[in-house]
C-alpha cells in the first residue's frame, strides 16, 4: 500500500513537472500620450485660481499634435497656437506659440477624452507650472466631443 502511494505521489509530480506554462498576460495598451486631435469643451477655465465661467462657455478647443485652436461658438473668431507636446518630461509638457514666439509653458495630463492642463505665460519650460493640484496661473480642464 506505501508503495501504491509513493507511485501516485511521484506521478502527480511527474505529470506537473510537464504542465505548460501559464500564459502571458495581455497586455494593455498604452494610451497614446499625445492623442489630441479632436474638438475639446472646457469644464474648467480658471486664470489664478478663479473660475471664468462665461469664457468657458464662449468657446470650444479645435486641438491636433500641432496646434491648439480657440473657436468661438458663435462662429466669429478663431485664435489658433501652435502647440509643441513632449510626453517624455514627467510630468508631460508642452508649449504654445504664436508666429514662432513661445508665450506659454505647462503641463498636461491626458487621460482617454480628458485633459488637464496648467501653465503660465513664459517662454521656457524650465518655469512651467507642474503642480496640478494648486492655483496656477492658467487651469483648464477639457472633454472631448468629437474626434
Amino acid at each position: 500500500m506505501k508503495t501504491c502511494r509513493t507511485v501516485a505521489v511521484l506521478v502527480v509530480l511527474a505529470v506537473l513537472g510537464f504542465a505548460p506554462a501559464p500564459l502571458p498576460r495581455n497586455e494593455r495598451q498604452r494610451e497614446d500620450p499625445t492623442d489630441v486631435a479632436g474638438t475639446w469643451e472646457f469644464l474648467v477655465y480658471q486664470m489664478n485660481g478663479r473660475p471664468y465661467d462665461q469664457l468657458k462657455t464662449e468657446s470650444v478647443i479645435e486641438m491636433t499634435r500641432e496646434s491648439f485652436t480657440f473657436v468661438a461658438r458663435n462662429g466669429g473668431r478663431r485664435t489658433k497656437c501652435e502647440m509643441r507636446l513632449d510626453p517624455a518630461a514627467s510630468p508631460p509638457s508642452f508649449t504654445w506659440a504664436r508666429d514662432g514666439r513661445v508665450t506659454f509653458v505647462g503641463s498636461y495630463r491626458l487621460e482617454r477624452d480628458r485633459m488637464t492642463m496648467v501653465f503660465r505665460y513664459g517662454s521656457q519650460l524650465e518655469q512651467r507650472t507642474t503642480d496640478f493640484s494648486g492655483a496656477a496661473e492658467y487651469h483648464y480642464v477639457l472633454r472631448r466631443v468629437t474626434r
